[in-house]
């Protein structure tokens, strides 16, 4: 059973599901360490934690990636950074937020190739 925007499929294989989510916290978590100073220690320390309600782990999960975002623009982190947030968003599906993610991917690229030491992650 999957559940997509409030919507349950039990077409879908569930730990299908369950390891894209898995996927998308391991790498949201290792973005948020690489920008560590931005994000708030009490949710620093619940990112290790994967909730069994997939439905509910894909919310956090989301959640989390805009927080990332956000806090992205307080830092100029490095391509690393913005490749696991890609990841993400490929794990969980989120097509325009890749393409955002990977637009600032570029640019950290960009800026690390004109000698910038592209700052976090």
């Amino acid at each position: 059973m999957a559940i997509a925007r409030g919507v349950v499929d039990s077409t879908k294989n569930p730990f299908v599901d369950v390891k894209r989510v898995s996927v998308a916290h391991a790498v949201l978590r290792r973005a948020a360490e690489a920008i560590a100073e931005t994000v708030p220690a009490d949710i620093r320390g619940d990112l290790h934690s994967i909730m069994a309600d997939v439905g509910q782990a894909r919310s956090q999960a989301l959640w989390l990636l805009r927080l990332l975002e956000t806090r992205a623009t307080e830092v100029q982190p490095r391509g690393g950074f913005w490749r696991d947030l890609m990841r993400a968003c490929d794990a969980l599906e989120l097509r325009e937020e890749y393409s955002r993610c990977r637009v600032a991917y570029l640019a950290a690229l960009e800026d690390v190739g004109e000698g910038d030491p592209g700052g976090a992650g």
